[in-house]
Parts: structure tokens; C-alpha cells; sequence
């Protein structure tokens, strides 16, 4: 029993082949045919620990991963309510998790509302880290389990027509399915949704791209009546807060409820999965259906347990005793963000004024008209000898602000500008020239980790071979310059995602 995974830590579902998939499935029903035995309890990862950070609430994911590693013979500890640690006190997310990392952790279990924080701790950690949920980004652990569960239902997968109904623009579970399923051959989508809740269409475009056939539907029973499976979730309330209350999101999912009577009517045979909780104010799923043979998200919820001891024994089974390493990796602790800019040598001048005329600092062009004061009091700029000048841009004739300051700024400081105002560019200024002119890139993923000022993610791209796209949360970006070689030159520099 044991195999070798292909990725030391479990970020994202699409570092994992069909093998390493299909060994997870193979293992997982070991341990359940185990356990139908009374073969529950092993030794296997005695002397192991995992700790767990659940910076979002968690119920089943969190408790099957602590019952996986009690039952393999390991120890858990850590935290379910950032409330409680010293995260109150400011402590940044790099230092809470090293800190974890150095009470003897073997491997670490992490969920956070920030899409790409699990790849940033992913990098800065010497132990493997298991994603347990990013944000609206992915959910890996979830659809291994997914999987298993289709894998009963539909043996080996391959030709099964599966259906996705609820929230599918912000349940991760259902990107990271959408992400697994095209490793299998054949495989059929129908699914329907409201628009508000709506498949994104960069995950369709992948399905299809990857040899999906993906069908939207007008209605849920038609799902039903072309699907041996339907996977259904929850509306995500959590993230969009602000822009529907929860009156609205009852009213816009009401037509998309799975009910015992649509069942009966559409495919008594069909199967109903969820990745739970179902939300009891929405009701996505009708009680009835939970007392029906159609039902199988609750073994789909115990699946979890097997599925993560087989994960756990393939990442900690061959490893021996670990010594915490007291050093962070530095590999990716600057920024590759800066999209450098053609400039002219010497002072440049404009109507006969020179527009950045110090000798040594910092300048911010291309500041949107009006934007210039919230600029400086976002910077606390006030504290640094600071001119703000309007001018003209030289190519669209726009009016526009220029920040000149005494100082150079900082990377969190940069972020800060980037928010505000998108277009600004930055130059550095020595000896009365302009030595350094770039744009500052920022991932436009507003549940990115890289916008949260205050943990001071560096802003990192890679190049796919197709597009730029964000190191932590994947989101694609497209960089405006006026000179295409500045942008070849950028991608040119930029690596290939690992």
C-alpha cells in the first residue's frame, strides 16, 4: 500500500495527473474497505503531526482531516477562530504559519478567505501544505473526495454525465471539479444556474479546451434528465457581501432547488450530490430529498475521512522525522511585478517646465485628475516633501496628476497606489534623472491575496506560454503600454509557473 505523488504539497487540483488521481481513488478504497472490516485504526503515521489553520469556519473538511490523522495514528493541533490567535494583535500570515510550521509540524492543513494565500504559505514553508480552501479559488481535497464518491457511482469515471446546479460562479468546490473532470475521458456537463451565480466563462472556455463536452441549461430539469449525477451547492452569501442580501439570493436561486418531486418527474434514478452545509434558509436541497434513495451527500461527506487518510499516508508515509528549518525561503520574497518602461535620458521638460524636477526621489505620473490628494493621504505623504503637479498626458492630452516626493517608496506603498490609481507610473529619480521608470502590476483578482496590503504578498506573474497570470490566485492580467516591446521584454523575463 503507498505510491508517490507527483506535487510535495496539494495547492491545486491541476498539479495532479489521472495516475496520481487514480492512485487516490485505489488507496481511499483501500482504507474504506478497511474500515467496512473493523480494520479503522492503524500506526502508520505514528509520530506524524498535522496542524490545521482555518481561517474560515469549517466543519466537515477541518473534523475529517483530524479524524484521518487520529485513525492513521497521528497527532493534530491548531486553530479553527483567527479570533483567538495573535492575528488580533497584527501578526502577519507568514509569521502564524512559520510559527505553526516550527512546533513540529509534519504537514500543515490550511483554509483562508484570500484566493492564492494557500500557494503564498505553499512557498514560504519547508513542510507540505494542503489547501482546504482559498477563497472563491479552489477546494483540492474536496473534489479528490468528489471523485471517489463519482468513482462508486459511476465506476472508473470515464463517460459519465454529470450535472451542476446553485452557486457555480463562487463555489470553489465546483472550479475544482470542473478543473479535475476533464482528466477522464469523455465526460459530459450540463448545468444551470442564475446569471448572478452563473459558471464563469474563463471555466468553460478550460472544459471545453480540455475535452469537456459543457451544455448550460434552461432549466433544472433538464439537468436531471441528462445526468446520472447532479452536484448541487450552496449560494456563497460570504462572498458577496454588499452586493445582494439574503432576500435576493433566495428569490434568484428559487427556481433552482432540487426537490423530490422535480426528481420523480425529471430521473428517479439520478444521484444527488453536495458538498455541504446545505443552507437551511435557501434551502437548495428539499428534506425530503435527504430521506430519499437519490440521496448521496452523506456518504459523500464520510468518503471525506477515507479519501484524506489515503492523501495524508501518500504526503507523510515515507517521510522521516523532520527538524524544523528556522529559515524562510527566499526565493520569492521580491516582487517580479514591475513592468519596466522605455524613458528618455535626462530631464524632461514640458511647455518649458521641467515636470520632475528633483534630484533625487520618487515620482508618480499619470495620476488620474483628482486622485492626487487621495494619494497622499493614503500614503501619509504629508511627512515627506511632496509636490503635486497637473499636466497634461503627452499622448491623450487627459489631465492628469504627478506626486513628486523626496523619498522612495516601499512595495506595500506601491500597492497602495496601484489600488487607487491603476494607470500611475513610477520613476526614479538620481542626480536630477530618470534612472528607473516602470509600472507597477497588480493581480486585478480583488480576492487575491497580493491586495491585501498589510500582509505584503509580492506581486509575482509567470507566463503560461498564452497569458500573464497572477503566481497566487492564477487570475490572468493584461498590462497597458504604449510600447508592445516593453511588453515583450516584460514576459520575456518572466518564469514558467512550477
Amino acid at each position: 500500500m503507498g505510491f508517490s505523488l507527483s506535487t510535495e504539497s496539494v495547492v491545486s487540483i491541476d498539479s495532479f495527473s489521472r495516475e496520481d488521481l487514480q492512485n487516490l481513488i485505489d488507496l481511499a478504497k483501500e482504507f474504506k474497505e478497511k474500515d467496512r472490516k473493523g480494520e479503522r485504526y492503524s500506526v502508520d503515521l505514528r509520530d506524524k503531526v498535522l496542524v490545521h489553520a482555518f481561517f474560515e469556519p469549517s466543519t466537515r473538511t477541518r473534523l475529517s482531516f483530524e479524524r484521518a490523522m487520529k485513525e492513521l495514528g497521528g497527532d493534530v493541533f491548531g486553530f479553527d477562530d483567527p479570533g483567538k490567535t495573535s492575528l488580533k494583535k497584527g501578526e502577519s500570515l507568514l509569521m502564524t504559519i512559520k510559527m505553526l510550521e516550527a512546533y513540529h509540524a509534519n504537514a500543515l492543513v490550511m483554509r483562508h478567505p484570500k484566493a492564492g494565500s494557500v500557494q503564498r504559505v505553499a512557498d514560504i514553508c519547508n513542510i507540505p501544505v494542503i489547501n482546504a480552501g482559498d477563497g472563491p479559488n479552489e477546494h483540492p481535497t474536496q473534489a479528490f473526495l468528489d471523485l471517489f464518491t463519482l468513482n462508486e457511482i459511476h465506476p472508473g469515471i470515464d463517460g459519465i454525465h454529470i450535472g451542476f446546479v446553485g452557486d457555480l460562479k463562487y463555489g470553489r468546490t465546483v472550479r475544482s471539479n470542473i478543473v479535475a473532470l476533464p482528466k477522464f475521458d469523455d465526460v459530459v456537463i450540463h448545468w444551470a444556474a442564475h446569471d448572478a451565480f452563473a459558471m464563469p466563462d474563463d471555466l468553460v472556455k478550460l472544459a471545453e479546451d480540455r475535452g469537456i463536452k459543457i451544455f448550460r441549461c434552461d432549466s433544472v430539469d433538464d439537468v436531471l434528465k441528462e445526468s446520472e449525477v447532479c452536484y448541487t451547492t450552496r449560494p456563497q452569501k460570504e462572498r458577496v457581501v454588499g452586493r445582494y442580501d439574503i432576500a435576493e439570493i433566495a428569490k434568484m436561486v428559487e427556481n433552482y432547488k432540487i426537490t423530490i418531486d422535480l426528481i420523480r418527474r425529471a430521473n428517479p434514478d439520478v444521484r444527488i450530490m453536495h458538498p455541504l452545509p446545505i443552507d437551511t434558509n435557501t434551502e437548495e436541497i428539499e428534506d425530503a430529498v435527504t430521506f430519499s434513495d437519490n440521496q448521496y451527500y452523506l456518504a459523500q461527506a464520510e468518503n471525506g475521512i477515507f479519501v484524506r487518510k489515503a492523501l495524508l499516508f501518500a504526503l507523510l508515509g515515507g517521510i522521516e522525522h523532520r527538524v524544523f528549518e528556522p529559515y524562510v525561503n527566499s526565493a520569492l520574497s521580491e516582487s517580479n511585478g514591475n513592468l519596466e518602461l522605455y524613458r528618455r535620458s535626462g530631464r524632461r521638460k514640458k511647455d518649458g517646465r521641467i515636470i520632475a524636477d528633483i534630484e533625487d526621489g520618487f515620482v508618480i505620473d499619470h495620476i488620474t485628475l483628482g486622485e492626487g490628494s487621495d494619494l497622499a493621504k493614503e500614503l501619509e505623504i504629508d511627512k515627506y516633501r511632496l509636490h503635486i503637479l497637473a499636466g497634461l498626458d503627452s499622448t491623450s492630452y487627459d489631465r492628469k496628476e504627478v506626486i513628486k516626493l523626496s523619498n522612495v517608496l516601499g512595495e506595500k506603498d506601491i500597492r497602495r497606489v496601484v489600488l487607487i490609481s491603476p494607470e500611475a507610473t513610477f520613476s526614479i529619480v538620481s542626480g536630477g534623472k530618470v534612472v528607473y521608470k516602470f509600472r507597477a502590476l497588480l493581480c486585478e483578482n480583488e480576492a487575491c491575496i497580493t491586495q491585501d496590503v498589510l500582509e505584503g504578498v509580492p506581486r509575482n506573474f509567470f507566463y503560461d506560454g498564452h497569458e500573464i497570470r497572477c503566481r497566487y490566485c492564477k487570475s490572468p492580467i493584461e498590462p497597458k503600454v504604449k510600447h508592445e516591446g516593453e511588453l515583450k521584454r516584460y514576459v520575456k523575463s518572466l518564469p514558467a509557473f512550477e
